[in-house]
């Protein structure tokens, strides 16, 4: 459940989505930012490219970009997650981006930068944003343990993620495999293959996770119909977008709103804010 939010984009390279949630999940999705996971209190469990990772109270995990990922935290009583652009990490984002991330136990000072900075307010300036970014990959990445890399090289790595880029900004476009290889300049088969290789999840997959990514946002925060939805998330027949929406939630679009209509209404801090008001 989201207790708090807050967001920001500064020279419209550096942003950032800072929420504070509790019992929250989410299905498999991807974005081309990195992605803090911090549990105060609980637990949860995020997997990642098919690796399930569990996380403690007082654990974290930093998500690098263009990583299939999901989250449990239906245990979890109050936890924090910060997604931000590479770009906050100045020339070492990219480079970060190959590692393979593990749980750690970030320093108390990195905790309550975010919380007096990041979760409590708006953050007002991009210094406090990047000094935030860094405090976390100094915090995560200066581990030892955490020098590990990815199985797929450097080149296929950066031509997966300019995959993903396009796939993100025209998903709601008639794609298919052959028309994405032909727009960043490679093979058909080539790509297949290597998304296939790390991720699993292959073109479909992918685009999946793009369009429902959204569709998900669109009827958790907006009154529109879901035929709207369905067309503004690259699936034109209502048909086809109800068959695949229950297939990989196993509830139809309608349920789903009005599921998540009365969670975000039952929870103890919308309550006490109506009690306020």
């Amino acid at each position: 459940m989201l207790i708090a939010e807050y967001k920001q984009t500064f020279r419209k390279q550096y942003k950032y989505i800072a929420q504070r949630v509790a019992a929250y999940s989410f299905l498999s999705h991807m974005h081309d930012l990195y992605e803090f996971v911090y549990v105060i209190a609980g637990g949860c469990q995020v997997e990642m490219n098919g690796t399930a990772v569990a996380l403690k109270e007082r654990e974290a995990l930093l998500i690098p970009p263009w990583h299939m990922h999901a989250l449990n935290g239906s245990k979890a009583e109050d936890m924090l997650i910060l997604s931000f652009s590479e770009s906050c990490l100045g020339d070492r984002g990219s480079l970060l981006s190959y590692a393979a991330p593990l749980p750690f136990v970030p320093a108390q000072e990195t905790v309550a930068y975010l919380l007096g900075h990041l979760f409590s307010s708006p953050c007002g300036d991009l210094f406090t944003l990047c000094a935030a970014a860094n405090m976390l990959a100094a915090d995560c990445f200066g581990k030892p343990d955490a020098a590990d890399f990815c199985r797929q090289t450097k080149s296929e790595n950066d031509l997966v993620r300019r995959a993903l880029q396009y796939m993100q900004q025209h998903f709601t476009e008639e794609l298919t495999l052959g028309s994405v290889a032909k727009e960043i300049g490679c093979n058909a088969s080539y790509l297949s293959r290597i998304l296939n290789a790390d991720h699993g999840l292959g073109f479909t997959g992918f685009l999946d996770a793009f369009r429902f990514s959204n569709a998900e946002t669109l009827l958790r925060n907006t009154d529109l119909p879901v035929g709207e939805i369905a067309a503004g998330c690259g699936i034109g027949s209502v048909r086809s977008f109800n068959r695949k929406f229950r297939t990989r939630y196993h509830k139809t679009p309608t349920q789903f709103r009005r599921e998540e209509s009365e969670s975000f209404h039952s929870h103890p801090a919308f309550s006490a804010k109506d009690k306020d008001q």
